[in-house]
This record gives C-alpha cells, structure tokens and sequence, in this order.
C-alpha cells in the first residue's frame, strides 16, 4: 500500500466512524463512478471494519448519462432508486457535478428519516488533513453566523470584485450544513469539508450587483468562473448578466422558466480548511454563495423551479442591519 492509499484509507475510516458515525447493525451502499473506485474501496473497507452490511455499486452508467444529457437532472434507473430507500445509509463518492445536483433532488428520489440517509463525499480524500478540533472551530463559527444573521433583518454583502447586494432574510430560519451532520435530511448531506449556512431570502428582497468570481454551478460541470459574471438583480430576480462565457451559461439557466431568474438562496461559508475551486467552496470562510431557482426546499422558501444553481462570491464583507459579521476572511462578530 502507498503512503496516498493508506491516507485515503485513513480519511474514509474518518468519514465512516466520525461524520456518518455509522452503527455495525446498518446496512450500507457506497455507490461509485469510474473516477472514484480508490475512495470506494476505502469506503467499503471502513463500513466493513464497523461490522456494517455494506456493498459498492457502480453507477457510472448513471452519472454519465445526466452529464452527457444537457438537462439539468437525469433521475438513476428505477433498481437504483429501490436500492437507495431500502437501505440505511447511502454513501456517494462521484462526480461533484452529479453530487451537487443530487443534493436537490433527494427529497423526491426517496423517503428519507432516521431508517434512510443519503450522503455524498467531497473530493480531494487523502488530503483533507482536518481534525477533531477543526471541527469544533467551524461549529463555534456557524453559532456565530447563525446568530448574527438569523437575528437580523436586512443583510448586505460586499467584495472587492464588485459584489453590493442587499436582502432579506427576515423570520426566515438557517438551513444549516453542518459538519457532522444529522441523519436522515431530505438532501444529500456532504461530507466531511463543510460548515455552510444557508436562508431563503424573500423572494422580492435582492437588490444590487452579484458578482460571481468563484465557484460556477450554471454550466454543464462545476467550476471556477474564467472572469468575473456580473448579475444585476432587481426586486429578487436577476435581470441582466454581463461577461464572458460563464455569463451565457448564467442567462441560458435564467431562461428555464419563471423560477430560475429569482435569488433563492444566501449561502455563507464557514469553515477556513474547505477548498476553493471545488464544490466545497461554498463552504469556504470568506465566502458567500448565491443559489438561483428552486427553494421551496429551505425554511420558508416560496420560489419553485426545475432548476437551483449557485455562485460563489469571494473575500467578502457580510454585515446585517449595518454591523459587520465577516471580513477578511474571519468572523469579526461575538
């Protein structure tokens, strides 16, 4: 074994005893693609080492078929769909685009609860190098910013590539993605690089300019935006959007349907040691990401769409009610 396959072996034993905390009497699916067959055997090892009754199942066919479709979802076949609600814990480790999309999709796929609990696995296993104290860092952080926003009224977020919005989140509660999460949520529960705080704003409340210079979900696969997508958003909806290609793939998503234009989402990141360049950018300390689309998901969320999709604002300056609660990179709140 190389010194690269026991740090994955010793991350998936993290993620499988520490972050699912996985019981010897569950029964486990590691489903997989072809980019991910080393993360799945660790995985499997670990549910094996528990005492869990756990099997790898290749679902490559799946993820290929919804990336190469162009539409924004392609359900997975029927058999897999079964597999997922009867067994106890479903653990993804693929495509980060499928992941994502998986996210917003389970509260349909399957009945989720405590007997059912979908998770998906961030990229990078092997090199994470978070511990237990990291951990408790980025919960006392998430108190800090739930308490600060969630106890607000008008929040404003500021950046130096020209982000200057304001919304409401008012009598709104957090959907938070913490980074030990609870069983059995009605969306794909990431781990283990999270610490991500979301609201629904009102959905007439946004008004100013987003600029989104990380983290793009509106084209096909995930990615960081080449330049700068600056979205004009009036009285909750983005109604104009300027740059280069990334701005094409931003105004192809706005044209879905009704929903799609509308600011569903105010996401803020939490945790210093998540990844810029990958999914688990919107998780990232200094961060905040902008969900367009869908989010009757979230606590009082109105907006319906076939869509949701973010964009990653960087080093960022998030203030409510005037009082400044992120800047540079820290929480400068109490």
């Amino acid at each position: 074994m190389t010194a690269g396959d026991a740090a994955v072996r010793a991350e998936a034993g993290m993620v499988v005893c520490d972050f699912i905390r996985l019981r010897p009497d569950e029964t486990v699916a590691v489903l997989f693609d072809g980019g991910h067959r080393r993360e799945a055997d660790a995985l499997l090892a670990a549910a094996l080492e528990v005492g869990a009754a756990a099997i790898a199942v290749d679902v490559s066919q799946a993820v290929e078929r919804m990336l190469a479709s162009g539409a924004f979802w392609v359900d997975p076949p029927p058999h897999v769909l079964a597999l997922l609600q009867a067994t106890n814990v479903n653990v993804f480790t693929v495509d980060e685009t499928y992941a994502f999309r998986l996210d917003h999709q389970v509260h349909r796929l399957v009945e989720t609860g405590p007997a059912c609990s979908v998770f998906k696995v961030d990229e990078g296993m092997g090199a994470w190098g978070i511990t237990p104290a990291d951990v408790a860092h980025v919960e006392e952080v998430g108190r800090v910013i739930v308490g600060a926003i969630g106890g607000g009224e008008q929040v404003r977020v500021t950046s130096p590539a020209g982000t200057d919005v304001t919304l409401s989140v008012g009598g709104r509660a957090c959907l938070a993605v913490h980074p030990v999460p609870e069983r059995g949520s009605p969306y794909g529960l990431s781990v283990p690089l999270w610490g991500e705080y979301n609201w629904a704003p009102l959905e007439d409340s946004a008004n100013g300019v987003i600029v989104v210079d990380g983290l793009t979900e509106a084209g096909p696969t995930m990615k960081t935006a080449a330049a700068p997508v600056r979205i004009t958003v009036r009285d909750g909806r983005a109604v104009a959007v300027e740059g280069g290609a990334d701005a094409d793939e931003f105004r192809a998503v706005f044209a879905t349907d009704h929903g799609a234009a509308v600011v569903g989402e105010l996401g803020v990141g939490g945790n210093p040691k998540a990844l810029r360049g990958r999914e688990t950018e919107k998780a990232l300390l200094g961060t905040v990401h902008f969900g367009f689309g869908s989010n009757h998901s979230y606590p009082g969320g109105l907006n319906r769409s076939a869509v949701h999709v973010d964009g990653v604002s960087r080093d960022v300056t998030v203030s409510v009610d005037g009082r400044v609660v992120i800047a540079d990179g820290a929480v400068v709140a109490s």
